[in-house]
This record gives structure tokens, C-alpha cells and sequence, in this order.
């Protein structure tokens, strides 16, 4: 095991493969002088061993032929048919068929009782300026009148409901992204789940319907572009340590932001993108690419198994297309 991590990290801990963010109440050539005493040890390419089957299957290289420059960094924008490649990009999308258009019924620790639809889709930094999925995920975590929660509620099958992807690795990656929908439920909601997974998938036909019947309003882009404007200038000051790993995230090639753009860029909206969005609604947000957990205490509880043995009720089943249990 120590030899392959030794391998991966000579692969790819490495200069031209880093991302350097320093902060600091110091002149510039102070932090340049630590800078240098600190990271100037780290190689600038690569220690990988020429015919190695361990390297040459992890296609390593520099992602920067110049590593002086910022475009060199920067191999692609949001109007590009290709995307900065990574070693985990080949890997596609995280879910096999098999474990797709299926429902997971598991035993929480605490009291607990929710729905989580999961959406496997095409990665989404190349769209930084439009976020499309924040588009979606605004529409169907709303909570006013007329709102898909709002529905749910006056039946009480649900309390809350959120929506989107999420900003970790495993959820927002290189390779791909996880769109998913949380539904709080009530133990009304857990006999009636299938009831309100229709209503989601219904509701997502809904928007369909508009994308192809005169496309969906801008106006929402608007309202959405201005809440996170509000958002962003008036939000708490970040610690320096949590400054710092936040735009050393967005240096990262894939994330395709460009210099000017690398404190807000994560951040903010810049244009309205309907086909992306009518690309997302049409090919990913469907059955055919969801994961269904339902999680509910009333299955029972996770201390009546053996923790040696497991903690999941292995009840699964498929789904069919209209989001019924079989």
C-alpha cells in the first residue's frame, strides 16, 4: 500500500501541478521570501519512472506546457466544446446502470425520515458564468405558494426540501456532478414517498413543458442573479485560512475561471444559459439517471443489526418510469 502511495504522490504532487494562495499582513517581498524558503523544494514536474503500467494509466502530465503564464493554465472557456482534463476524468460518471432507476431503502442512527433523489450529470465548471443547475435547483426548492414544497406540505407528507449540487469533490468533480433533491419527509411522507417522487417528476415535466413552449423566463435568471449579488457583498468576512483554500480551489484548471473573475466567479451569476438548462431537464434529470435513498427510523433502528455485519437494510428495488417502486 506504501508504494502505491508513494507512486501517486510522485505523480502528481508536483509545482506545475499546484495552486498557491498566500495571505498575509507583510510587504509582498516578505511573503515572496517565506514563499520561496517554504515551497521551493517541491519539484517543479513529475518523479515518475519512464515504461511504468502504474503512470502510464494514470496519464500523468503537467497541465501547463508554460507555467509562467495564465492562459497556458487556462485551456479552455464556457463557449469551448472541450473541457481540461484530469486523471479521474476518464473514469466518467460515478454510477454504473445497474445502480441507476432504483430505490435504497436504509435505517438511519437517529430518528430521521427523508428522500433523496440523485442525479448523475456532465460535469458543470465549463458553465461558471451561467450555473444552470443553480437555475433548477432554484425552482425546486422554492417554498412559496404555487411551489412544489408547497404542495407537498398541504398534504403533509413533507417539512423541507433542498436542491442542487453540492461543493464537494465527490459531489462536484472533474469528471462529473451530483444534482440532488432532499425531501425532509413525515412518517405520512414515508408510506406516501412514490406519491411524492411523481410530484417531483411531475413538476420536472412541468418545466419541460415551458423549455419547449416558449422557453423558461429570464426573469427568474434575474431575481436569482440579484439575491446572490446581495449575497456575496454583504456576506460575513472569511478567515484567512478559509480564504485562501477557497480561491486555491477555483485556480484549479478544470474550474476554467478566468484571473479576474477568481474571488466571485464561484459565486455569482453572468448570463442566462436556457439550452444548458433544457439539456439538464431533457437528457439527466429523468429516472433513467437517479439514485432513490429513502431513509426512515421507522424500518427500524441501526442498533438492532450488528454493526460487524451492517447497518443498511439491503431493501432495494427498480424504479419505473414514473418513479413507482416495483
Amino acid at each position: 500500500m506504501m508504494v502505491e502511495l508513494r507512486k501517486f504522490y510522485n505523480a502528481h504532487y508536483y509545482a506545475q501541478n499546484m495552486s498557491l494562495v498566500v495571505i498575509g499582513a507583510y510587504p509582498l517581498d516578505k511573503l515572496q521570501a517565506k514563499v520561496v524558503e517554504s515551497f521551493s523544494a517541491i519539484p517543479s514536474l513529475p518523479r515518475i519512472e519512464e515504461n511504468d503500467e502504474f503512470y502510464n494509466g494514470m496519464n500523468v502530465q503537467p497541465y501547463r506546457i508554460n507555467p509562467c503564464t495564465w492562459e497556458s493554465k487556462i485551456k479552455t472557456n464556457s463557449n469551448s466544446d472541450t473541457h481540461p482534463r484530469t486523471p479521474i476524468t476518464k473514469f466518467g460518471m460515478p454510477f454504473t446502470p445497474t445502480s441507476l432507476n432504483r430505490i435504497i431503502r436504509s435505517i438511519p442512527v437517529k430518528d430521521k425520515h427523508s428522500l433523496s433523489i440523485t442525479f448523475q450529470i456532465p460535469p458543470q465548471y465549463q458553465y461558471w458564468e451561467s450555473k444552470p443547475c443553480d437555475y433548477i435547483a432554484h425552482l425546486l426548492g422554492h417554498e412559496a405558494q404555487g411551489s412544489l414544497l408547497s404542495a407537498l406540505k398541504e398534504k403533509s407528507w413533507v417539512n423541507t426540501c433542498c436542491a442542487g449540487v453540492g461543493s464537494g469533490g465527490y459531489e462536484n468533480a472533474s469528471s462529473h456532478a451530483l444534482f440532488c433533491m432532499t425531501f425532509n419527509l413525515t412518517k405520512e411522507g414515508v408510506r406516501h414517498w412514490n406519491e411524492v417522487l411523481d410530484c417531483m417528476y411531475m413538476y420536472l415535466g412541468m418545466l419541460r413543458y415551458y423549455i419547449h413552449n416558449g422557453g423558461l423566463p429570464t426573469w427568474i435568471h434575474e431575481e436569482l442573479k440579484s439575491i446572490q449579488e446581495f449575497s456575496h457583498k454583504f456576506e460575513d468576512d472569511a478567515t484567512p485560512v478559509d480564504l485562501v483554500e477557497s480561491i486555491a480551489e477555483c485556480m484549479v484548471p478544470f474550474a476554467c475561471l478566468p484571473p479576474e473573475r477568481l474571488l466571485d466567479g464561484d459565486a455569482l451569476l453572468f448570463k442566462f444559459d436556457g439550452d444548458v438548462i433544457k439539456e439538464l431537464v431533457d437528457h439527466y434529470l429523468t429516472p433513467e439517471h437517479a439514485r432513490i435513498d429513502l431513509t426512515s427510523s421507522t424500518f427500524g433502528r441501526a442498533s438492532d443489526f450488528d454493526e460487524h455485519v451492517t447497518n443498511v437494510d439491503h431493501g432495494n428495488a427498480n424504479v419505473n418510469a414514473n418513479g413507482d417502486g416495483i
